[in-house]
């Protein structure tokens, strides 16, 4: 499954890719690929098969990156 999300306010694109059965990695502008967690360190995973749940795993985990971390990868 993938999802890129494009930041207007940051110009940053963020690649998610999720290549095997649950793990999710993402690219923020070609860099290195990255497994995503939540805040505390805790790994986000999605194991369904449904494009639109990915989505908003995938949205939920780059709002809150952009509320931690301001964009400034």
């Amino acid at each position: 499954m993938r999802v890129t999300i494009i930041s207007r306010k940051y110009q940053k694109e963020f690649w998610f890719i999720r290549p095997g059965s649950s793990y999710i990695f993402v690219e923020i502008d070609e860099g290195a690929r990255m497994q995503i967690c939540h805040g505390g360190g805790e790994t986000v995973i999605y194991v369904g098969d449904d494009q639109d749940e990915f989505n908003k795993v995938c949205r939920a985990w780059y709002r809150a990156w952009m509320r931690r971390e301001g964009g400034d990868q």
